[in-house]
């Protein structure tokens, strides 16, 4: 690898071109040789994902970009490798990788993330940026041409998808009976984990444009079998199956941590993110991005001999979007808010997210 030979120790990054991953590099890449290690050579800012699918590929090309491959300059000392991790060895601090390389470090951060059972994220199809947008533009082809959607999951993926359907496909279709026919089914409510003035909020938005909202037990088979598009928005699992001969994973395949996001009994392994166990703190964008720069300092004061900081969750918070103008939303004081605000309040925080991550942005591959 193109990395210079210096005293500096080495790191990998697993997971390297997702929010936890470019954050750890942001932090980190003065004081150490970085391998930044995924399966995807791209970065795209997932919470706007949905929109993409509806809006297609120019948009996607929006809100991501392909990985930087080769690194220069005095003070970066890092390459990115595009493979998949297979197996990783505690005990000798290794990494082996499925292109039959194997990688060695002084410090191992995990931030892998997890699958959805729909494309919403990276499929094991989608490895170059080019394959990616391709896919996007395919997906967005399926809706177009789908009269019947229905979509299994009112958490806030699902809910944020129906409403971007609905937005992109009816809202400005004056013929109704053109209209596509939107189903969001739900298991025990819509926006589980919400205040019950925001599931009331939404329920009421969705009613409003002819959005059908069902309670799973209510659902008859042969209609739900017989629509055009099943998108199934629920049933997360865990990227760490590398780490099945390694005792670190609970029965759902997350990994455990200690206080400071150590993996339990590896004092230089840290993971954070969606793969790990983590009671009382959504899964989201904004929690990564936190425990990244959590955990990268703690790193640092772990390499210095100093005592590192324990981790708090963050209180629940969201913010979820109902088309272009509207949307419900919950901050860390608890102030409750809904309309407009929540849709300028993303689209600031996604300006910013890109312009912080743009340091490794790449050339596609043609």
């Amino acid at each position: 690898h193109n990395i210079p030979s210096m005293t500096l120790p080495t790191l990998i990054i697993l997971g390297s071109s997702g929010f936890a991953g470019i954050t750890c590099y942001n932090v980190l890449h003065k004081y150490f040789r970085i391998l930044l290690i995924d399966t995807k050579a791209y970065f795209e800012y997932s919470p706007s994902i949905l929109d993409a699918l509806c809006d297609g590929e120019g948009y996607y090309r929006s809100i991501s970009f392909p990985m930087k491959h080769e690194f220069s300059g005095k003070k970066v000392n890092a390459e990115f490798i595009c493979s998949a991790a297979t197996e990783v060895d505690f005990l000798e601090r290794q990494v082996l990788l499925a292109n039959g390389e194997t990688l060695t470090y002084d410090y191992l951060m995990i931030c892998t993330g997890s699958s959805y059972n729909f494309e919403i994220k990276y499929t094991d199809g989608d490895i170059s940026y080019t394959q990616r947008c391709k896919s996007v533009h395919q997906m967005q082809q399926q809706l177009k041409e789908a009269k019947t959607v229905w979509i299994e999951g009112a958490g806030g993926v699902g809910v944020e998808y129906s409403a971007a359907i609905w937005e992109k496909f009816n809202a400005a279709n004056s013929n109704t009976q053109q209209n596509k026919q939107i189903t969001l089914e739900y298991r025990s409510n819509v926006l589980p984990r919400c205040p019950p003035a925001a599931q009331k909020y939404v329920t009421s938005w969705m009613t409003q444009r002819n959005i059908r909202v069902i309670a799973s037990s209510e659902v008859n088979a042969e209609e739900k079998d017989g629509a055009d598009l099943l998108i199934r928005c629920h049933g997360s699992t865990p990227n760490t199956s590398f780490l099945a001969n390694q005792n670190c994973l609970d029965e759902f395949g997350q990994i455990l941590v200690n206080d400071h996001l150590q993996v339990e009994g590896v004092s230089n392994v840290f993971a954070i993110g969606d793969c790990i166990r983590l009671q009382g703190e959504e899964k989201k964008m904004c929690t990564a991005r936190f425990q990244a720069k959590w955990t990268s300092n703690n790193l640092l004061r772990f390499m210095k001999g100093n005592s590192m900081k324990k981790y708090s969750p963050r209180p629940f918070k969201y913010n979820f979007s109902l088309g272009h103008n509207d949307g419900v939303g919950l901050s860390q004081k608890k102030l409750q808010f809904k309309g407009k605000i929540t849709k300028i309040s993303r689209i600031l925080v996604r300006r910013r997210v890109l312009s912080l991550f743009s340091s490794l942005k790449g050339t596609a591959e043609k």
